[in-house]
């Protein structure tokens, strides 16, 4: 009867632990939604939907191609354009790998400075290849 009644204790911590953890993430990531690939193509041509392509420099300059109609922003110079961006679209973040993790942490960064309609793309730039979606050239301007 103890060994039942210290199983039922330890359960119900493991419970109401998981359970405050759930809560504090969900507060602490705010409106950043991950979305898949197949999710953002047909949201591509939304004028509301803004893509960033935020894969690492070195990714970037080994690719002749982005999704189609993404906007560069180097992750390395986060300071200088996060301030730039409309508050007002839904900003939509890829990288190099199927992670997310650089995405994520850019979002998050972006929600703490002001902006609420945040996606990170589930497999990035590599799924988004994978999946055969539109591409484009980059431009050498960027």
């Amino acid at each position: 009867m103890e060994m039942k009644n210290g199983l039922k204790r330890t359960l119900l911590i493991v419970i109401l632990t998981i359970g405050f953890s759930v809560i504090w993430s969900a507060q602490a990531f705010g409106q950043i939604t991950k979305i898949t690939v197949h999710q953002l193509l047909k949201s591509l041509d939304n004028p509301q939907v803004l893509v960033l392509d935020v894969r690492t420099s070195g990714s970037w300059q080994n690719s002749d191609k982005k999704i189609k109609g993404a906007v560069r922003k180097n992750p390395d110079t986060f300071d200088s354009w996060a301030n730039e961006l409309p508050k007002d679209k839904y900003l939509a973040l890829y990288w190099n790998w199927p992670n997310e993790e650089t995405s994520a942490r850019l979002a998050r960064q972006l929600y703490n400075r002001g902006h609420k309609k945040l996606y990170v793309i589930i497999g990035g730039w590599k799924e988004w290849q994978r999946a055969g979606y539109p591409t484009e050239e980059k431009s050498s301007l960027l």
